[in-house]
């Protein structure tokens, strides 16, 4: 004797229906929510790069290290997204759970790189005065190191690690900069506001502290709000699961039932034409 299955109600096969579109609905957010995270993710990676670059002989590698790993996160948000996104359209329980467990494993590198940019912090003023004072010691020999600090004194718009008056007895006098206002210290010109007759009085190392620093908080501060928002992907792609599996279990007592009504019809008449004929 065949088991007998709950026959749906109209009120249930419009539920049924309506969680089918819902479905639809939250592959669309999946989508969304995928491509705009990855842009996130890689546009701040690039742009903390971008900011470092300008800076890159004063800077070690362990600063790049973060915003890379951000833009490289971004790429996998975008493959992962894409990767649930199928697995909605086609209604894979396994695909929406292994595209939670992937963006659980999101998560890991996001809150990775976002405690990398909060430790960049650690000792930031001592290293960036040690580093600025070498180089100042190289601007005559390496064009690089030369480039580097004239553009962060025209664009930060300061003079020297504390004040111009770290230039002394750095560079030859009159040859390669303008005396100081004292006349007594010859500096860049990349120290002069406008034109040479004022220079910059503020030194360089709180600016550049202040660039580097804020640079490092928004990039953790980045990784780790992005990570929080991966958490609850997480929780939707869990619930996007049961959803599915549920969906796929009332579909198929729709067909179930369909097929019983159709059986019942051919049935009935089958017994009418009988009837007729005997």
């Amino acid at each position: 004797m065949a088991m007998k299955r709950k026959v749906l109600s109209i009120e249930e096969k419009v539920k049924v229906i309506r969680e089918i579109e819902n479905g639809r609905k939250k592959a669309d957010v999946c989508r969304e929510f995928g491509l705009i995270t990855g842009i996130l993710i890689s546009g701040v990676g690039a742009t903390i790069k971008a900011i470092y670059n300008n800076f890159d002989t004063l800077l070690e590698d362990r600063f790049y290290s973060p915003a890379t790993l951000l833009i490289a996160i971004g790429s996998i948000v975008f493959l992962v997204a894409a990767f649930g996104c199928y697995g909605a359209v086609r209604e894979s329980t396994c695909m929406i759970m292994m595209f939670a467990v992937l963006l659980a494993i999101v998560f890991l590198l996001e809150l990775s790189a976002g405690l990398a940019g909060y430790i960049l912090q650690d000792g930031l003023k001592e290293y960036l005065v040690s580093r600025l004072n070498v180089s100042m010691e190289h601007y005559n020999t390496d064009s690089e190191i030369a480039g580097t600090i004239d553009f962060m004194q025209e664009r930060l718009q300061c003079c020297g690690l504390e004040s111009y008056h770290d230039w002394e007895g750095r560079l030859e006098n009159g040859t390669q900069g303008t005396v100081s206002p004292d006349g007594n210290i010859t500096v860049p010109t990349s120290c002069c506001l406008q034109s040479c007759e004022y220079i910059a009085g503020n030194g360089c190392i709180n600016r550049l502290l202040y660039v580097v620093g804020q640079s490092a908080v928004m990039l953790a501060s980045t990784a780790i709000s992005i990570a929080l928002l991966q958490l609850l992907g997480v929780m939707f792609a869990c619930s996007l699961g049961r959803s599915i599996r549920h969906q796929k279990t009332e579909r198929e007592r729709l067909r179930w039932e369909l097929r019983e009504s159709l059986l019942r019809k051919d049935s009935f008449y089958g017994d009418r034409k009988h009837s007729s004929s005997a």
